[in-house]
């Protein structure tokens, strides 16, 4: 493995492992076999439909599965693995956003004509979600970027400081200095400077 793959996966990593996760219509309510915990456990080596990794529901006209990754994050990309056989079974987007919550919803509306070979019922059969975040300091692709550490939040994707600077610092990136009103007195100026002999 070489080194540029190691630094990768320090800094860029799943925070929805294992974090709260929640489904409506579960197939079989009480089975844990398709309990919605199963699409963040981690776990893809069986993603049938009944081989217990993957969170299964009833076909509707909504479907809807989420996680909750306790507290905000500034997501770089998210991976959905789906059962076998679904196309596809794999979906990647890259999300530039800052939240705690990432949501699946899928519907059928009354009344809509669907295009052909869409089914009447909709369900969210998902084998795995995984929400990759910058660590802190961090952004740019695979967060690879060090960010200014004169920000207090680092857009994960360009390295602007969107939540604001350090004291003493501004612009965009936090990179300018400023002075601080009040910061120096002449009191403290006359203290520092001599004057020059004659």
């Amino acid at each position: 493995m070489n080194s540029t793959k190691e630094f990768y996966l320090m800094i860029c990593f799943n925070v929805a492992l294992n974090k709260p996760a929640y489904q409506q219509n579960q197939w079989k309510p009480d089975d844990d076999t398709y309990d919605a915990s199963n699409a963040v456990d981690g776990r893809k080596s069986d993603l049938t439909w009944n081989g217990g990794q993957c969170a299964v529901s009833a076909a509707r006209e909504l479907a809807i599965w989420w996680v909750n990754l306790t507290s905000v994050h500034s997501i770089h990309h998210i991976t959905i693995y789906f059962l076998t056989d679904t196309m596809p079974s794999i979906f990647n987007t890259t999300c530039p956003v800052h939240g705690q919550y990432v949501i699946y919803y899928n519907e059928r509306e009354t009344g809509v004509i669907y295009p052909h070979g869409y089914q009447k019922y909709v369900d969210a059969d998902i084998c795995e979600v995984e929400v990759y975040a910058c660590q802190n300091g961090f952004y740019g692709e695979g967060c690879s970027e060090i960010s200014n550490d004169t920000c207090t939040g680092c857009n994960n994707i360009n390295g602007s400081c969107d939540s604001g600077c350090l004291q003493g610092w501004k612009g965009g990136f936090c990179h300018i200095a400023s002075c601080i009103r009040d910061q120096v007195t002449l009191a403290n100026l006359q203290d520092t400077v001599s004057t020059p002999k004659e």
